[in-house]
């Protein structure tokens, strides 16, 4: 979701579609006018302030987490995102005095080599339920690219199961991200245990990011905040190590679960360490969705 390498995309889950907008220079930033049949309301588009804070995240814990039945406040997926920190990057469309839509915004940097571009990923864009319909939603993606366009940002990306609206907004379809599902057998041969999922501790952080600079061609500096996030519709987030203590990590994998379902966000670090790691992120669990890009070579 708010990471644009390793968030899953599955048709079942969060969506298919990984789309992309590159941003232009702006001049005007316009308000939105009300539907039709409702001239003397007009919606007003705006960065949110401190106290929209609880009522953003009230509507959108409700369209994707709690109406959805899951469990876990976006406040506490996203730290770095749902915070007074980042009131910069959330966005919200007023209509007489009630947030009638809202979305929010991270930023990140993609280094690829020697070159860098200023990204910034865009989530939970939602609009009350009484009122959709009105345009709302286009409305506020379209004055949060132009604020984006204004802060020096080359480009925006989402990912969305309507990948046809946003084409409409100008926005760019890309691979869907789910490179596949496989289903575990219950008496499936695994080699011995060599790694340990566990919490992500704070000294893990730079030891990933160590392996990620030297194994990945092209990635998005992590902090730690970013590690801390649980992204939808995972409930909790492990890290395997086959090394860990050790000076330098020779590899990792990233892997949430939800039930009977594991994600496996990413394995990364020298090829012969991964049956280990693979063997001991997939045991127990039924059902593996796996994040990666159709037509990658196996040796990645």
């Amino acid at each position: 979701f708010f990471q644009a390498e390793d968030g899953i995309r599955d048709v079942a889950v969060t969506g298919v579609q990984t789309c992309a907008l590159p941003i232009w220079n702006v001049n005007t930033l316009r308000p939105l006018s009300a539907a039709a049949g409702s001239s003397s309301m007009t919606v007003t588009n705006r960065v949110a302030a401190a106290a929209d804070l609880e009522r953003v995240l009230r509507l959108a814990d409700q369209e994707f987490v709690f109406g959805k039945g899951r469990r876990i406040s976006l406040a506490q997926r996203f730290p770095g995102v749902y915070s007074n920190e980042n009131l910069r990057n959330a966005y919200v469309a007023e209509l007489a005095g009630e947030i009638a839509g809202c979305l929010v915004c991270k930023e990140f940097t993609w280094l690829q080599g020697d070159c860098s571009w200023k990204g910034a990923m865009i989530g939970a864009v939602c609009t009350r339920p009484d009122m959709r319909g009105r345009g709302i939603a286009s409305g506020l993606l379209e004055y949060c690219t132009e604020s984006l366009s204004r802060r020096g940002f080359d480009f925006a990306v989402l990912w969305a199961a309507r990948s046809d609206y946003y084409k409409r907004l100008g926005w760019l379809c890309s691979d869907n991200g789910l490179a596949g599902t496989i289903e575990v057998a219950a008496n499936a041969a695994l080699p011995q245990v060599r790694t340990v999922g566990a919490r992500i501790e704070l000294g893990d952080c730079s030891g990933i990011e160590k392996v990620r600079r030297r194994w990945c061609g092209c990635y998005i500096p992590r902090n730690e905040l970013d590690y801390r996030q649980v992204p939808l519709p995972a409930e909790s987030i492990e890290l395997f190590l086959p090394n860990r203590g050790a000076a330098e990590y020779s590899g990792y994998a990233l892997a949430g679960s939800v039930n009977d379902t594991r994600i496996v966000y990413e394995i990364s670090g020298e090829p012969d360490v991964f049956p280990a790691l693979w063997a001991d992120v997939i045991r127990g669990y039924s059902r593996v969705l796996i994040n990666d890009v159709r037509g990658r070579s196996e040796e990645h």
